[in-house]
This record gives C-alpha cells, structure tokens and sequence, in this order.
C-alpha cells in the first residue's frame, strides 16, 4: 500500500500488508532540472533516498522512472538510479524499494533495477490510454513487449539471489473515470497468465468505477489466488521410449493453490481414447513442481498423421485456463 496514513499502519502490517511512503522515482524535480550537472545526480539521490532515524514505515514507493531510449531524461534518469542502488546500501534490514516504471524498460534500466530496487512494477496503460494517446491497436503485443528486457533478465522471479521482482501493473479507467467492458480485462488477464505464467501477481491503477474495482478484485483471486489449471505450451506428446508406448499430458496448476482432482481425456483423431483422474496437481514455483502427467498407453496402428488432443473435462474448485491442449504429428507404426 503506497502512502498510507500512520494511523492505520498497525492494522495494515498484522494483515501482512507492505506500507510505503510516496517518493519520487527519476521524475524528481532535481533530475528534471537541467541547471544541475547529470554528475550531480547520483549524489543528490543518495541524499534524497537517505532513510531517517525515525521512519516507522516498510519502505518506499518511488513514482516514477523511465524515459525513451538515448534521450537526455534517460541519461539522467539512469544517472539518479544510480544514486538509488548507493542510498539502498544504508537501508534497514527488511526495508522495501518499489519501484514503479512508465513505458518500455530496455536492458540497461532493468540491470539497474536488478541492484536497487526489491519490486518493479511495470505501468501498462493498455486498457484506455496507450491506444488513445498512440494509436496502439495490439494491446496484447504491448503488452508483449514490456515484459521481453525483464524476462531475458530473469525478474519475472527471484533468480540466482536477485531481490528484484517484477509485476505489471495495469490501468483500469479512461477519461472521466470511464472504462471498457470488464469482461475484456478478463481477456488481457488471461493472456497475461497464459503467456508470463512465472508472474505470480498483478498491480491496478486508476481504477474509475466499483464495477470495475470488483471485477478486478475477483480477477486477482481467480487467476493468481485459486488453484489455476492449464495446459502450457507443447504439453501433449508421445513417448516412443516408454517401454509401452503412451501418449502424455502435462497438466499444470499456476495458482498459489493445490487443486483438487482434475478429470483429462484424450481423443485420438476426434475418437475419444480414455479419460484420467489426477487426484491433485500442486501448487509450485516452477513447472518442476506444478504439474502431474496423465498418460495414456497408445500405439499408431499404420504409419501416418495422427491428431492428438487432451481437454480438461472436471476440476472442481479451480480456475480452468486453456482447458485443450492439440498436437498433430506423423507417427511410424512400431
């Protein structure tokens, strides 16, 4: 919760809940200034980022960064990160940076995140005003391409030791507080899921209507609280090396709880072979640990094309994401 009153810092931290205090990101008024050398500027965020004897809050939330590629509001906006990741060094133990991003995130600002900032959160401002103010048609490849510098960097989780994590965070109103149809900000969360299932949270801002903050509310539980059952890329193949040949199914749970029993059947060119019964698929950090196979004991009677498909028939309690997983390959007949 970013710049909540002390009153209310008690309830918030028994809840678990993070209380930051408002700051200034590279939009402060001194890394705007162009009279103050870009020299200057580490040293004047290191002062500003000092964090006083009696602060009783959890951290800080810096509002904003970013600017376009090799335009002097990066260079000094890189300049005054910098200054963040010299500042960080002196914080208390536990204390939290988060860091909030407008626009593209290139690989020299997300090195820089890696050291100085513990959340990064990536401002999308796909629902209303990236296609207003730019004409953007694709949300979906904006939405794409924010996360591509952060994933190649391996922020989409706490890797090798790194503090740094990153979130999008999602605005959910237009002008006057007005907003599109919720169930399309269903639609941007599935893809959000299906495509960044490392990413095991989300952030909203602007949110113009009750309507609108309810169904973002439900959103998070189902798609980030539940247990959320799909099928990932290329999870259904045929193991020619099993000492009976099978057909496999990967099911997957992204959720942050373990499911109950999933029901999987598999269709061989549109004829169903079989159904399986998983009793529970768990909740993990990582494919290594979210996902149980169903397999199937199956072997192409002639060489050919064979259509393969696995669907989801049951799995009470959960949240179904991509309930059908195909693959058409040629099999030899052994």
């Amino acid at each position: 919760m970013n710049n909540p009153g002390k009153a209310d810092l008690p309830l918030l931290q028994r809840r678990g809940v993070r209380a930051l205090v408002w700051m200034y990101g590279s939009n402060h008024p001194a890394a705007a200034d162009k009279s103050v050398p870009v020299e200057s500027l580490g040293a004047e965020a290191e002062k500003y980022y000092r964090v006083p004897e009696d602060f009783d809050f959890d951290g800080y939330g810096m509002d904003e960064f970013g600017a376009y590629p090799q335009s002097e509001g990066e260079r000094r906006g890189l300049a005054w990160l910098r200054g963040l990741i010299q500042a960080r060094r002196q914080f208390p133990k536990g204390f939290v940076a988060a860091a909030w991003h407008g626009g593209g995130v290139r690989d020299e600002w997300v090195g820089l995140y890696k050291q100085a900032a513990d959340l990064l959160l990536l401002e999308a401002y796909d629902m209303f005003y990236v296609p207003h103010e730019l004409g953007t048609e694709n949300i979906f490849e904006d939405l794409r391409g924010r996360l591509i510098a952060p994933r190649g960097a391996d922020l989409l989780t706490r890797a090798y030791g790194s503090k740094c994590k990153v979130l999008l965070s999602l605005d959910l109103c237009g002008e006057n507080g007005t907003y599109g149809d919720p169930g399309e900000l269903e639609q941007v969360m599935r893809f959000i899921r299906r495509e960044f299932p490392e990413m095991r949270g989300i952030a909203f801002f602007n949110v113009g209507t009750e309507t609108v903050e309810r169904a973002a509310d439900r959103l998070c539980f189902d798609y980030f609280i539940r247990p959320v059952v799909t099928f990932q890329h290329n999870s259904l193949w045929f193991d020619r090396f099993a000492e009976r040949p099978q057909i496999v199914a990967a099911v997957s749970n992204i959720g942050a709880m373990d499911s109950g029993p999933v029901t999987v059947r598999l269709k061989v060119n549109g004829k169903a072979v079989g159904t399986q019964r998983v009793g529970r698929v768990p909740a993990g950090s990582g494919r290594l640990a979210d996902r149980v196979l169903a397999r199937w004991d199956w072997r192409p009677r002639q060489p050919g094309v064979y259509d393969l498909e696995a669907e989801v028939l049951a799995a009470p309690g959960s949240t179904i994401l991509d309930g059908v997983v195909r693959d058409s390959r040629w099999l030899a007949a052994e």
